[in-house]
């Protein structure tokens, strides 16, 4: 037989234009998957730079076209020539049908793929596993002979169509994880763009802070001195109260001296007073008892009234009145020279003698003022001297200077 018919005949006339057709879509297919993953990453690095953090991620993920997979999954299904069914078909079917490489929203499930490419590891394991022989005894025909050679080849034309399944697989996978670096990338570069901003902000947030820091000083500084100036100025204070009480207490001092002068005069003039009320109370009753006097009054109380009782009484009583009368315009006079003070009472007088404490300061400076009493009404009651009734617990030392 000839070779190339029984090649013909194992692996059929068109299996040797397959795959230069399957090399050629593989290529292809190879440098469309290379030319938009470059085109995706390209857009995705020019959009880094032009959009915000938000429209970065909301830009989708780098996927694969579905039709890009579905022409890929196509080709490596047609590797697999209608000449090859044996009883490995069977086994082999499920694992090359195109439509279970998408999920359900029609993008390439990766999971399916590595469980397609799990499926073929297996079977390509079982097959080699399981390494047929070839029998060469005397009584074999040529017949048998092909037919085992037909079978084994079926079998190695099956490895190899599996072999190229699982290479293609192999591939798409790692385009898959380019695709996913290319992600993965790209959220590295957001993720290094976002830290960036957060060190500057953190940077920031420390210039803040290194200012607030500044002011907090710049503030506890002034009031340190706002501080020591309250204590200068409470010892400034202190010293000029110290002062004031001590020329204060010298004061009191002088006045206590002053008053107990005063109640000297006082007394003094109260007893002046008496001294004069009783010589004007006896000159008056000597003038009352002259006979010019008690002569005039007889002779009128004669010559107008008869001679009675009542014309006695009447004497009498006039003589009380002249006598009152003497002594009023007595002590006016002697007030009118000084003699006398202007209270014009005895009982003052007396009441000055035994008790001057008890007198207010008008009293006493009419006791012992030459001034009448509208004079008196007149001066101001805040002019007049004060005198304390007891002494204040006053500390009577000189104040000593700070500068």
């Amino acid at each position: 037989m000839d070779p190339t018919g029984l090649w013909n005949s194992l692996f059929g006339a068109d299996s040797k234009r397959e795959k230069p057709h399957i090399k050629h879509d593989m290529s292809s297919i190879k440098n469309t998957c290379q030319m938009q993953l470059e085109a995706q990453d390209a857009a995705i690095h020019v959009n880094s730079k032009t959009k915000t953090n938000a429209e970065l991620n909301a830009m989708p993920s780098p996927q694969l076209s579905p039709r890009l997979v579905r022409q890929f999954a196509s080709v490596t299904t047609s590797v697999i020539p209608s000449t090859a069914a044996s009883s490995l078909s069977a086994l082999q079917k499920p694992h090359y049908d195109s439509s279970m490489l998408f999920g359900q929203n029609g993008r390439p499930s990766i999971r399916t793929f590595i469980r397609e490419t799990r499926s073929i590891a297996e079977c390509i394991g079982v097959l080699n596993s399981n390494t047929p022989t070839l029998r060469f005894d005397p009584g074999t025909s040529v017949s048998d002979l092909i037919d085992q050679m037909n079978h084994v080849f079926k079998r190695q034309y099956t490895i190899n169509n599996m072999q190229h399944a699982l290479g293609s697989r192999n591939y798409l996978l790692n385009l898959f994880n380019f695709a996913k670096n290319v992600q993965l990338q790209s959220i590295i570069s957001k993720g290094r763009q976002e830290i960036g901003v957060l060190t500057q902000t953190i940077a920031d947030l420390q210039l803040e802070l290194q200012s607030l820091n500044l002011n907090i000083e710049q503030q506890r500084q002034e009031s340190l001195s706002i501080r020591r100036e309250l204590k200068r100025t409470q010892i400034v204070l202190g010293e000029a109260i110290t002062k004031h009480k001590y020329e204060l207490a010298q004061h009191r001092t002088m006045i206590e001296a002053q008053n107990k002068i005063l109640y000297n005069l006082v007394r003094q003039r109260a007893r002046q007073d008496i001294l004069m009320d009783c010589v004007i109370a006896i000159l008056a009753l000597v003038i009352s008892q002259t006979p010019v006097i008690r002569g005039s009054i007889r002779g009128l109380t004669h010559s107008v009234m008869q001679p009675s009782i009542r014309r006695t009484r009447t004497r009498q009583f006039s003589q009380v009145i002249i006598y009152v009368v003497l002594v009023l315009q007595l002590r006016s006079w002697v007030s009118t020279i000084g003699l006398h003070s202007s209270t014009n009472s005895l009982w003052k007088s007396v009441s000055a003698l035994m008790w001057p404490e008890c007198m207010t300061p008008k009293e006493m400076l009419q006791m012992t003022s030459l001034m009448d009493s509208a004079e008196m009404g007149s001066l101001d009651a805040s002019l007049l001297l004060s005198i304390p009734t007891s002494p204040l617990p006053i500390s009577c030392q000189p104040a000593k200077s700070v500068y």
